[in-house]
């Protein structure tokens, strides 16, 4: 009976780590392009189903103040590959910016490391256009995590098959009786997403 109980607390586990999630890091990100000329601010917001939202700001190196006018792409890389471009998305060698701040929603398929990829291709607009060619790069990490949902649930199943296998062990006299410190109740982070979601997806859009 006591063997009974510890493989039904190993199917529990097992059934929780089927049910992994998406999630990468969070907090904002800034970095210099490759000339100089800006500084990429970049801020991941994650949402269920492994979307994020990447707002994107185009700041004058070393200050808050919005650059504006700028020509530019947002490329995501897996491997070295292009998975995503935001200007081909609508069929575009480029985008014009205005404002200084984009927001960049894509969903992630999988888990993997990930380059997010901001190229500079112009500053300034008409006549006072100067063509650029920079970029900078983000690396984002997508890694499976224990949702926290079923994390509490799947604690609460252990604890009361521990409580079950004990009472049995006390009552059939079987040894050892399951004790103190035999699981640890661990949640690494916020579940954000399923890891296989069956669809990329990206759009971009402008912050006023």
């Amino acid at each position: 009976m006591a063997n009974t109980s510890w493989i039904f607390i190993a199917l529990l586990i097992a059934m929780a780590g089927s049910t992994s999630a998406a999630h990468a890091q969070d907090g904002s990100m800034r970095a210099t392009t490759s000339k100089g000329s800006l500084d990429i601010l970049l801020v991941p917001e994650w949402g269920e189903n492994a979307a994020v939202k990447f707002r994107t700001s185009f700041l004058i190196p070393g200050t808050d103040e919005f650059h504006q006018h700028h020509d530019y792409d947002f490329r995501i890389l897996q491997d070295g590959n292009e998975i995503f471009s935001a200007a081909k998305r609508i069929n575009q060698p480029l985008i014009h910016n205005v404002e200084g701040n984009i927001i960049v929603n894509y969903t992630f398929a999988q888990n993997g490391n990930y380059v997010v990829e901001i190229d500079v291709l112009g500053l300034g607009f008409g006549p006072t256009l100067i063509p650029t060619d920079e970029f900078v790069q983000f690396d984002i990490v997508v890694t499976p995590e224990f949702p926290a949902g079923m994390t509490a649930a799947v604690a609460g199943l252990i604890a009361s098959a521990i409580v079950v296998a004990r009472k049995l062990g006390s009552i059939l006299g079987l040894a050892p009786a399951l004790g103190k410190g035999n699981y640890s109740n661990h949640n690494p982070g916020h579940a954000h997403a399923n890891a296989h979601h069956s669809e990329n997806v990206g759009s971009v859009s402008c912050e006023s």
